[in-house]
């Protein structure tokens, strides 16, 4: 007789060992070249600068709170925080994705990755709370999330 390995699949979280990985933590190196990408992607009014020194001051420097991820044509940027009123309850979010015109599917696994980070640091939800002009309802819906409704704001400007 012959024992034959069956390798576990990733169903809610936990990567498969089949899976090749496909991304890769940020460095500082990549600040360049994710600005530029951000500078075309972004609208007029997005604060390049900003966005840098919060990238390499804030984000690359706190690695217990936040997951920034890249493949070679997108990056992402998770954050984990919490609740004071819900203090056992960590909660992942998604706060920045960008990626390539015809790469919206790096995006995905940027955000698979990202889900599968949540569920090793034991988060008790995952999601997107960026604001975008794309519509992200039948990516959401496919990786099975639920939307938090009601959402209401005051424009100010």
């Amino acid at each position: 007789m012959v024992a034959v390995l069956q390798l576990p699949t990733a169903l809610r979280g936990g990567q498969s060992l089949v899976e090749p990985k496909r991304h890769r933590i940020v460095v500082e190196n990549d600040i360049p070249w994710m600005s530029n990408l951000a500078a075309r992607r972004y609208p007029r009014n997005y604060d390049l600068e900003a966005a840098e020194m919060w990238m390499r001051n804030i984000v690359l420097r706190q690695p217990m709170v936040f997951y920034p991820i890249r493949t070679d044509h997108a990056f992402m940027v998770t954050l984990v925080s919490l609740l004071p009123w819900l203090p056992g309850e960590p909660e992942a979010n998604v706060v920045l994705l960008c990626a390539e015109n015809d790469h919206v599917w790096d995006g995905v696994r940027l955000a698979r990755a990202s889900f599968d980070w949540a569920v090793r640091r034991n988060c008790w939800r995952w999601g997107f709370t960026s604001d975008t002009k794309f519509d992200l309802s039948p990516i959401a819906q496919r990786m099975g999330l639920i939307e938090r409704s009601p959402r209401y704001v005051v424009p100010l400007k």
